[in-house]
């Protein structure tokens, strides 16, 4: 059994997974420690955005290969939403040169369904590399106080209840969104698991 992580006490995760089979051996292995584990199951890219739309979540582990998806299309669309959310790669068929590019694209790391050992220190170091990333990403952002104003600015002028409409308005509004929630991650993140070390 693996060793209870010292780290964090609970996460919750996507998985996603076509195979009832496999996400149950992930869930066991996620499960053999101490920590609580919440896991949400999808298949394709309308469950992974209505996952990430309804709750919050630490990371995302993902096969490589579905039938009408990829492990690629769910790392861009996470990516789109929050560039430091924890993006694991499982899966039996990787190849070591797809393997490299996921990494290039931004996953945090790749491991074979085989070899799934390496799955819990994997996390819990991405979990940490996710929690620092953002604590200092929050603190060049702005100083304390900015974050209110310019949401009153951009909610004046963007939100949909003041009338803007069309494309370029919609980009300009998910662009401050996706702000709003690197910063409501990071708030989350850092109460979680308290003062984490650089690994």
């Amino acid at each position: 059994m693996d060793s209870p992580s010292q780290t964090f006490a609970s996460i919750a995760v996507i998985i996603i997974e076509d195979s009832d089979d496999d996400y149950r051996l992930l869930l066991r292995k996620l499960r053999a420690t101490s920590m609580q584990v919440e896991a949400t199951q999808v298949q394709n890219a309308a469950e992974l955005q209505d996952a990430l739309a309804r709750e919050r979540y630490d990371a995302v582990i993902s096969d490589h290969r579905l039938p009408a998806f990829s492990s690629f299309d769910a790392l861009k669309l996470v990516r789109e939403l929050d560039p430091d959310l924890p993006f694991l790669i499982v899966s039996g068929t990787i190849g070591e040169d797809l393997a490299v590019e996921a990494m290039r694209a931004g996953a945090d790391d790749y491991l074979l369904k085989e070899r799934l050992g390496r799955l819990l220190p994997a996390l819990e170091r991405a979990l940490k590399v996710a929690a620092n990333r953002r604590g200092r990403r929050r603190a060049a952002w702005r100083p304390a106080g900015s974050q209110r104003a310019v949401g009153r600015r951009w909610s004046s002028t963007l939100h949909p209840s003041g009338g803007c409409r069309g494309l370029g308005c919609h980009r300009a509004w998910g662009s401050y969104e996706a702000q709003r929630r690197l910063h409501h991650f990071s708030d989350r993140g850092s109460s979680r698991w308290g003062p984490v070390q650089t690994p």
